[in-house]
């Protein structure tokens, strides 16, 4: 017998490679305890992250006006998320960019004669609105191709707005048609697209502007938006006041500039104080009264500087547009109460529908003209102690500031 195949194997010996599983084992456990804490980290990094994120968030939430930039000569109001930058009285603007109001030539009125023609650039933030409108209109007698033409006051309240009436921005307009002046519908059409289309901003005025009229300096700006006063009532004209935003800033110099505005802080119950002059310039075209639907044929006016007294509510009882029978705070009246023409009429007319009435104030140390109303309405100026109605401004002063921004 072999004794070879008697020999007994030894034993395997398993120490090494238990070792090794050990080893492996406890490798894999402290990767295991690694990844744990990195995620555990990671979390907490997230956490702390998120927390810090909300707090950041609380904060500029409740308090945005510590990261906003607002305009040297402006305010900030702290609202949820929102920083309303706001100009300081005596600025106009956007609250990131206020431009000093009222820069331009405060006459002597009381030492120089009125209802004159005024030095030229003597009236910066006055505006020529231009209404030009193309339509077709059928009638027994075929198609007619018109045309509606007209101007309304207008007064730079900021290098991209300008203020003016609700009843400028016309709803209906007057032509010859059929040997007759019939009344239509002004709309959107195959010649204007929009209603913004239909108007031009005219600044730097002064001759006004029409056809074949030399306009020269006058600046012609492009309309983008207009806005009327949401509640704005063309049967009662109240609320009559709208904004027209510029497509491009103005550049501010000696020809252009912005108009100051009332303080917020005067009371529309008292404000403006009736029995005081009033100032204003236009080139007339209130002079057949009513709100500037129709007018007949007259010559281009120079624009005028006027002088009116703010009346009594007593003074315009007798207007005979049936529906105003009282004002109230939303507009006053004004006109002459010295009539100084020899056949007892007036003397003045109101300027220019969409145009401002202006008081002299102090603002900020500074004796300064204050756009106060918007001629909205008037009677003829050929009637005695002839009222004008205006949109009383100050009773909109937070409207014109959120409906002007830029």
């Amino acid at each position: 017998m072999d004794s070879s195949s008697n020999k007994i194997n030894p034993t395997p010996d398993f120490s090494n490679q238990k070792d090794s599983i050990d080893n492996k084992n406890r490798s894999e456990n402290k990767k295991s305890k690694i990844t744990v804490i990195l995620i555990g980290a990671g979390v907490g990094i997230c956490i702390c992250c998120s927390i810090a994120l909300i707090i950041l968030l609380v904060i500029y939430g409740a308090f945005p006006c510590s990261v906003a930039y607002c305009d040297e000569n402006a305010y900030c109001v702290n609202n949820p998320f929102f920083a309303d930058c706001i100009c300081n009285t005596g600025f106009g603007g956007n609250g990131y960019e206020c431009d000093e109001c009222g820069n331009f030539q405060l006459n002597e009125f009381s030492a120089i004669p009125l209802n004159i023609a005024v030095e030229p650039n003597s009236w910066p933030a006055t505006a020529d609105i231009l209404f030009r409108y193309t339509s077709e209109i059928q009638s027994p007698t075929g198609t007619h191709l018109v045309f509606g033409f007209d101007n309304c006051g207008g007064t730079i309240i900021n290098r991209k707005a300008i203020l003016t009436s609700a009843s400028c921005i016309k709803r209906t307009f007057i032509t010859f048609v059929d040997r007759k002046f019939l009344s239509f519908p002004v709309e959107t059409n195959k010649y204007h697209e929009t209603i913004e289309s239909m108007y031009s901003i005219y600044v730097a005025v002064v001759n006004q502007i029409s056809f074949g009229v030399d306009i020269a300096p006058a600046r012609y700006v492009k309309v983008e938006k207009i806005i009327k006063h949401e509640n704005y009532d063309p049967e009662t004209d109240d609320n009559d006041i709208a904004v027209i935003i510029l497509e491009d800033r103005l550049e501010l110099d000696d020809k252009v500039q912005i108009s100051c505005l009332p303080s917020k802080e005067e009371d529309p119950n008292i404000f403006p104080e009736r029995n005081q002059h009033a100032w204003g310039v236009g080139w007339g075209s209130s002079m057949f009264g009513g709100n500037g639907n129709f007018k007949p044929s007259r010559a281009l006016q120079d624009l005028k500087k006027f002088q009116l007294n703010i009346y009594n509510n007593s003074m315009c009882s007798n207007i005979t547009k049936f529906h105003i029978d009282n004002l109230n705070n939303d507009a006053f009246c004004a006109g002459e109460y010295n009539v100084v023409s020899g056949n007892g009429k007036t003397g003045y007319c109101h300027g220019d529908y969409g145009g401002s009435l202006y008081l002299r104030q102090n603002v900020s140390g500074v004796e300064k003209l204050v756009a106060i109303g918007i001629l909205s309405y008037n009677e003829g100026c050929n009637a005695e102690h002839s009222p004008g109605i205006y949109t009383n401004v100050v009773k909109y002063i937070e409207w014109i500031r959120k409906n002007s921004y830029y």
